[in-house]
């Protein structure tokens, strides 16, 4: 994998020492060139995490292009923010975007990526329905996957997973592109925001959708 270690990562915490202002950079080992880390980031207690979605995935066979990324960073004892993980889909493909959006809130992470396709088999379909990974983390402080989340009425360029926010039990889920046709919309009238919940099992169900009156 073509790297670049240690690259500054574009977050940057200041904290006071001595009543002086010093400036701490987190660095993001492995790095990808054009990967685009920043794009989105969201900090909760000692993990802060930060998507990439334009990291590609290098092999001697073959390049997955735009796959995404995401980095997590957690604050040891010293108060420096350390890599702890870095996360790819498991089933990565050509821009599939994954870290476009990332909002961290608990022991949850849920990651937007708008660039999925619904139909993986087809390498040459960029129809952009959208996903969100919703991952969790466990009692040694590593987040694993815990749930894929999309539209089964969902069509070309709905753009789901675009934006997220996340506050259990509730997560937002963001459709710049859905054509609305419900509620007296015409079919040209895009955009919406879908609500779901953390049950009792920790599954997270679609609750209602958000749209204006």
């Amino acid at each position: 994998m073509k790297t670049h270690l240690l690259t500054l990562f574009t977050v940057a915490l200041f904290s006071s020492i001595n009543g002086q202002s010093t400036f701490k950079k987190l660095t993001a080992q492995d790095r990808v060139i054009d990967e685009t880390l920043g794009w989105s980031v969201s900090i909760s207690g000692d993990y802060a995490v930060s998507g990439a979605p334009h990291f590609s995935i290098f092999s001697r066979t073959d390049t997955i292009k735009d796959a995404g990324a995401v980095y997590i960073f957690k604050r040891n004892r010293s108060g420096e923010w350390i890599q702890n993980q870095r996360l790819i889909n498991p089933a990565p493909k050509d821009y599939d975007w994954f870290g476009t959006d990332v909002q961290l809130a608990g022991d949850y992470l849920a990651i937007g990526m708008n660039g999925y396709d619904t139909n993986e088999t087809d390498a040459d379909s960029y129809s952009r329905n959208g996903a969100v990974l919703i991952y969790k983390k466990n009692e040694e402080g590593i987040f694993r996957f815990s749930q894929f989340i999309k539209l089964h009425s969902g069509i070309a360029k709905d753009d789901f997973g675009k934006k997220v926010a996340l506050s259990p039990p509730y997560l937002l889920i963001s459709a710049p592109h859905y054509k609305r046709t419900d509620k007296g919309y015409p079919e040209n009238s895009s955009g919406i925001t879908f609500l779901y919940r953390l049950d009792s099992s920790g599954k997270w169900d679609l609750q209602d959708s958000i749209i204006p009156k």
